[in-house]
């Protein structure tokens, strides 16, 4: 059988939409400094609140297909809304997603 399975169409399916989206900053630094887990509190809070959109990715072979559908945050909102809570983009900064934990956001 030459089928993708369900795990395999959303692997791709995920690889496609980093692909096509935007990620957003990978560090951040805060006025006053801040501990990890209250920046991770803070993150997690503003891509929840983020509004979103749907985007659906076709995943196959001549033979099936799969469609995924992903749930994207928005960039500007996220980032606006860690400027909001005292947190700066910074190259350097010491607040960095988890690894694996960066978020496409449109």
């Amino acid at each position: 059988m030459s089928g993708l399975t369900l795990c395999q169409a959303m692997l791709y399916g995920t690889a496609a939409i980093v692909f096509v989206g935007c990620a957003t900053p990978t560090s951040w630094s805060r006025q006053g400094g801040g501990t990890y887990d209250q920046y991770l509190k803070d993150r997690y809070a503003c891509v929840r609140e983020s509004p979103t959109s749907n985007t659906a990715v076709g995943v196959g072979n001549a033979y099936s297909a799969v469609a995924v559908n992903q749930t994207t945050p928005s960039c500007s909102y996220v980032i606006a809304c860690m400027q909001a809570r005292g947190y700066r983009q910074d190259p350097k900064g010491e607040f960095r997603p988890p690894e694996g934990g960066e978020i496409n956001c449109r």
